[in-house]
């Protein structure tokens, strides 16, 4: 999940903002939201904050794994397209 994320904050500081990236990119406020709820919030062992957690870390589901490089690997094709069409 950390790496994951990572793919949102380098899209975030490209576009020099979340707000910017999401509107360029055209990513969904709930995609987002999902991916920064698995990653940050939930008391994941593959989560960013897992001292926030002590004694209640659990592992992510395979549905919670599946969904975040879902929407990590959607974030990748819409930064891919963006790139290919400003270079068109």
């Amino acid at each position: 999940m950390v790496y994951l994320y990572e793919i949102w904050e380098a899209l975030r500081n490209r576009f020099n903002d979340g707000h910017s990236a999401m509107l360029s990119l055209n990513i969904s406020l709930d995609d987002k939201d999902e991916l920064k709820r698995l990653a940050c919030s939930e008391p994941l062992i593959e989560g960013r904050h897992g001292g926030d957690h002590v004694g209640q870390l659990r592992k992510a589901t395979r549905a919670e794994l599946d969904a975040a490089h879902c929407i990590a690997t959607d974030m990748i094709i819409k930064y891919f397209t963006c790139l290919q069409e400003s270079a068109s």
